[in-house]
């Protein structure tokens, strides 16, 4: 290895820091990215909820109003009988009873629902849904939730391959501080005098026998960093930073 090229490998290590913390960096923009993604589709997950259970309550508020006009009519029918016969029956008096205490519990529930709708209703026109036209609505959320789920899958991906990356570098990272301990050793000797194998004991030579790949791993930098290599395959400031 001549005297030029060993001070430019050794020069090359500092640049390294630049491109560890970039991938770093763009892990940690990208998790958060995904914590804030999730956070969306719950959000868009709880609207949706909201809507199909204010619907869901509407449907049953017509069902039991349907069932207390029934009740009206077979209590309104009784109280009619009774009032006509001279001695009703005791069974009259039961069924007359019991379609009073039908009725009054078909009313009670019936007024609980339609107050918890109207509270549900004023939750959700807080939150910016509009009540009156939850079809349209329904629609848009079903939307937006297939989009987020999208931007979540690649976020994803792009996280994994983050990972990836960091794992490479990691490995070019423990080539750096190998380095950094071979600048110590040979600080004393002088690159000429090591390009020529002489004034160099047998340790620091072994060092730099081992790093001698590490010119590769250096390439291995720019290919692994996004924006380190232009399209011509220069490097760019990304990596030199």
């Amino acid at each position: 290895m001549n005297p030029l090229k060993l001070q430019i490998l050794l020069g090359a290590v500092d640049k390294l820091t630049a491109p560890l913390k970039a991938v770093s960096g763009q892990s940690r923009i990208t998790a958060k990215d995904l914590v804030d993604t999730k956070k969306k589709i719950r959000d868009l997950e709880t609207q949706a909820g909201q809507i199909e259970g204010y619907k869901t309550l509407g449907a049953q508020i017509g069902a039991t109003k349907a069932k207390l006009k029934q009740a009206d009519a077979s209590f309104s029918e009784l109280q009619r009988k009774i009032a006509e016969t001279p001695k009703p029956t005791r069974v009259m008096i039961n069924e007359f009873n019991k379609a009073e205490k039908a009725l009054s519990q078909l009313k009670t529930k019936q007024g609980e629902m339609i107050t918890r709708h109207a509270q549900m209703g004023e939750a959700m026109r807080k939150t910016g849904i509009n009540t009156g036209n939850l079809s349209e609505t329904q629609r848009r959320l079903k939307t937006d939730l297939a989009a987020a789920n999208t931007v979540l899958d690649s976020q994803r991906t792009k996280l994994g391959q983050l990972a990836d990356q960091q794992k490479r570098l990691n490995q070019v990272k423990a080539n750096y501080r190998q380095t950094q301990e071979l600048r110590g050793q040979i600080a004393g000797h002088g690159a000429a005098g090591i390009a020529a194998g002489t004034a160099i004991g047998l340790p620091v030579y072994s060092a730099i026998k081992e790093y001698s790949g590490f010119e590769d791993a250096m390439k291995g930098v720019a290919k692994q960093v996004a924006g380190a290599r232009t399209d011509s395959g220069q490097l760019t400031d990304v990596y030199y930073d």
